[in-house]
């Protein structure tokens, strides 16, 4: 995360990285309880809240919310940018290999403060329609709501690193009536506008 950061905060890395670990705690300590065959929905939920951590304390330096938005999302893609090319290609070829399993262990039971949608193949689409988005709920109960178009577009900042193909016309925490995820392997994605 550092690397992404240091060229905006110089001097000021270190400490705001202390800071972030002492605001991500109660973060991670007040995420709901999950089953554990709901891990990927567990692991989502947990780099939300470590997300959420550094923005707080980006915003404790004066930096406004468009701004800690930004280098909240810089770390993150400078954490996916220093992945080896081998264990990317590894992540892609889970992904889509597991695409039901891993589907299936992020939805809940359908409660729309949940993960809840559907997800299905469509020949070389992968897709998901979000129609319930927990990461919406926790941030909006986090009182982090203004972090949520940033960690959608973390999205594409993963897709892209990945080459996992992510396209969307919209996402729930901007607005939208869903969350419309269609990854084609090896595409070029198409990522969601930049917040306003």
């Amino acid at each position: 995360m550092a690397p992404g950061l240091r060229p905006a905060l110089g001097e000021q890395t270190e400490p705001v990285l202390r800071q972030a670990a002492l605001h991500a705690m109660p973060l991670l300590q007040a995420l709901p309880a999950l089953p554990r065959r709901r891990s990927e929905a567990v692991m989502l939920l947990q780099g939300v809240a470590m997300m959420g951590g550094l923005y707080r304390a980006l915003r404790a330096t004066g930096r406004s919310d468009a701004v800690a938005g930004e280098l909240v999302l810089q770390a993150a893609a400078a954490g996916f940018a220093g992945l080896p090319q081998a264990l990317r290609s590894l992540y892609r070829w889970y992904f889509f290999a597991r695409f039901g399993p891993i589907s299936a262990s992020i939805f809940g039971d359908g409660d729309p403060a949940d993960f809840a949608g559907e997800a299905r193949v469509e020949g070389e689409v992968y897709a998901i329609d979000y129609t319930g988005c927990a990461i919406r709920t926790l941030l909006h109960r986090l009182e982090l709501g203004e972090l949520g178009p940033w960690v959608c577009r973390l999205d594409d900042v993963q897709s892209k690193a990945l080459g996992l193909g992510l396209e969307r016309t919209g996402s729930l925490m901007t607005g939208a009536t869903r969350c419309d995820f269609r990854f084609r392997k090896g595409g070029p994605g198409k990522p969601l506008p930049k917040p306003g």
